[in-house]
């Protein structure tokens, strides 16, 4: 049904490109709403095609099994539909959550096939999860384990992604399969770390990962207007950097931020960081090219900007996809609750460490004077490009070796 839909849309499309005003200069605005609908069909035809892709072969094996009878072609297309997840299986309660809670069906029915190999066939799950995620994933293992930067790379993106050194400190990271990728690829790799490397940290925030892949999502559509009001991002980072929040919410905003976007919070008094935050989370793919795109950007190019963000996705750089600040930061809080907790009741817990917590406090503020610099940087027309990229992730890399120190030190 998808694919037909989508053949309508390609084909409603090139009708309206073969009448005359398509694209007329004279109403712009029509114009460019007609061009941003082209792209999302396209997107659209390239998905449903690479969906298609591993189904294909499941349907003519089936009908040919079958001998080309009627039957056999209902159960080809049933079966090729179940190759992957089949997206338009769904119970009364999973569609009516899904119309508010996105992705909530997927999850369930990435649940409900694994569910049922696990039933119906254990051993081809087991021997398929083996030989296409456990192999690879510890050939692969091998190749990254004497890799530091590897090793500093964030748990989220070793659990979720295949990582493969580029040669120059960062890598190309591709998506694991969600459910059978933690069971047969990470649960994998974390025990090689914990037991044949003898590292005590290898089961380190394993929980989320499960938690992410097995649990179906529960953020509503509304959900990013709540994190709007929190100021927090899904993950928990903030929207509006700390050392924006006592600005007027007008001025909320840097070189990252869309112009579309500065323009409405200065006429509307609201946080351009914010607008910003919510175009992303409502229009997803469209959001991620559009908003660099439109942005002041660092002295790179629009079209530069373009690629960045096609390629952020692909890309993984440990300087800044690591561990060592949400570490560093979440020692320093129960240092500091700690503290707080001292000055009440007057009972020293197992985290009160007066001369720990100068420590960390001190090493906090170098970092704080790391990142104005990075901004100071950052805001100087007079530097290129290239020199703010290699200042910015060299200061970067000197504010991740401060935490990583006053780790070692716990």
């Amino acid at each position: 049904s998808s694919a037909i839909a989508s053949d309508r849309n390609l084909l409603g499309e090139a009708k309206a490109k073969a009448l005359p005003g398509y694209f007329d200069i004279n109403h712009p605005v029509r114009s460019v709403v007609r061009g941003a609908q082209g792209i999302g069909r396209g997107i659209e035809a390239f998905t449903n095609a690479v969906e298609t892709i591993p189904r294909l072969p499941e349907y003519i094996r089936t009908v040919k099994q079958g001998g080309d009878t009627v039957a056999a072609r209902q159960a080809g297309l049933y079966n090729a539909q179940d190759v992957t997840v089949n997206f338009s299986k769904r119970g009364t309660a999973s569609h009516q959550a899904d119309a508010i809670i996105p992705y909530f069906n997927a999850s369930v029915q990435g649940l409900d096939k694994m569910g049922r190999e696990i039933v119906n066939n254990p051993f081809h799950l087991a021997l398929r999860g083996i030989t296409a995620i456990t192999i690879p994933t510890i050939g692969l293992y091998m190749i990254n384990r004497d890799d530091p930067n590897y090793k500093k790379l964030s748990s989220f993106i070793k659990d979720n992604y295949y990582c493969f050194p580029k040669g120059d400190g960062t890598f190309i990271k591709i998506a694991k399969p969600r459910e059978l990728g933690q069971v047969f690829g990470s649960l994998v790799e974390r025990s090689l770390a914990r037991w044949a490397d003898g590292d005590p940290d290898g089961y380190w925030g394993f929980q989320e990962a499960w938690f992410t892949n097995f649990i179906p999502p529960t953020r509503t559509i509304a959900a990013p207007l709540i994190d709007i009001g929190k100021n927090q991002t899904f993950t928990g980072a903030p929207i509006v950097p700390g050392y924006m929040e006592n600005l007027s919410p007008k001025m909320q905003y840097d070189e990252t931020t869309s112009i579309p976007a500065i323009a409405v919070g200065q006429a509307l008094g609201v946080s351009p960081k914010k607008i910003d935050y919510a175009v992303r989370s409502y229009t997803g793919f469209l959001g991620e090219l559009g908003i660099p795109a439109l942005s002041q950007g660092r002295g790179q190019t629009a079209l530069q900007r373009i690629v960045e963000a096609i390629q952020k996705p692909y890309h993984a750089d440990p300087v800044y996809s690591n561990d060592l600040m949400r570490r560093f930061y979440d020692e320093k809080t129960k240092l500091d609750n700690a503290a707080a907790d001292y000055k009440v009741s007057k009972i020293k817990s197992a985290y009160y460490n007066a001369a720990k917590r100068k420590k960390f406090n001190a090493v906090a503020n170098d970092i704080s004077e790391i990142n104005k610099k990075i901004r100071k940087i950052n805001a100087n027309p007079n530097i290129s490009y290239e020199q703010k990229k290699a200042q910015t992730r060299e200061l970067k890399d000197k504010a991740n070796r401060l935490a990583e120190k006053a780790l070692q030190k716990r």
